[in-house]
């Protein structure tokens, strides 16, 4: 009796499970622009986007001085404002 080998069948289409994050985002963000708009959906990135800096800014300089520096606020606010 021989052995015989089995082919296995070609898989037609697989996703790497390390994009798995990213598409959830991505398909996140498509029902986001869908549901809101587009005009919307830009100023939501926008101000996350801001938000985003600010807090790597505080995080930066705490990760040097290792002391909150409130006084970065103080910026943040005038920037705002003009």
């Amino acid at each position: 009796m021989t052995a015989t080998t089995v082919a296995a069948a070609p898989r037609r289409f697989a996703i790497d499970r390390r994009f798995g994050p990213f598409l959830f985002v991505l398909a996140l963000a498509a029902l986001a622009f869908i549901a809101i708009g587009p005009q919307q959906f830009a100023n939501a990135l926008t101000i996350g986007a801001i938000y985003a800096l600010v807090a790597l800014g505080y995080t930066m300089v705490y990760g040097i001085i290792e002391l909150i520096n409130f006084a970065h606020g103080e910026i943040f606010i005038v920037c705002a404002f003009t």
